[in-house]
């Protein structure tokens, strides 16, 4: 991941792993799963990038993940916040990941970490809502895109001992 993360770096880009890793690094437990994003670049840089790293091509049209199954990383395609016109300086690096990371599920999940800088990145307080344990939406207009995300709330609910947000 750091040699990626450097890779996406000189190519103008900024890799952030996202997500449960991040989330279970925080409640001190180890995850088997590796998700990134990869901000500020386009799909066919992105996909150039991965191949000598062992990478699928991508799978999805609308949005695209990379896999690499031997290692147990997927690299999804930011749905928003990758705009490979915008130059990623500290200040629009903050938005960009804001943008992303709205369209997580919950704000424990919205949480980056940047291995390029080694820094978290909570656009939606979700350190402050895994400690409270507090499942919360990040977006109530997006949460709804993916049905599936009603029964991992269930099992979140249940595996933390999770009060669910109202809204």
């Amino acid at each position: 991941v750091s040699a990626l993360a450097q890779v996406a770096s000189e190519a103008g880009g900024r890799l952030f792993i996202v997500g449960v890793w991040v989330r279970d690094r925080l409640n001190g437990e180890t995850s088997k799963d590796l998700d990134l994003e990869i901000l500020g670049l386009s799909r066919d840089r992105i996909s150039e990038l991965l191949i000598p790293f062992g990478f699928s091509k991508p799978v999805g049209r609308q949005f695209p993940v990379w896999r690499q199954t031997r290692e147990r990383i997927d690299l999804a395609y930011p749905r928003a916040g990758g705009d490979p016109d915008v130059a990623l300086s500290p200040s629009t690096l903050e938005a960009a990941f804001r943008a992303a990371s709205r369209h997580r599920d919950l704000t424990i999940n919205a949480i980056g970490w940047d291995p390029i800088a080694d820094r978290l990145i909570d656009p939606w307080n979700g350190r402050g809502d895994l400690e409270a344990r507090l499942l919360r939406a990040v977006s109530e207009e997006t949460f709804g895109a993916d049905p599936l995300r009603v029964l991992r709330v269930a099992r979140l609910r249940a595996r933390f001992d999770a009060r669910v947000d109202p809204g």
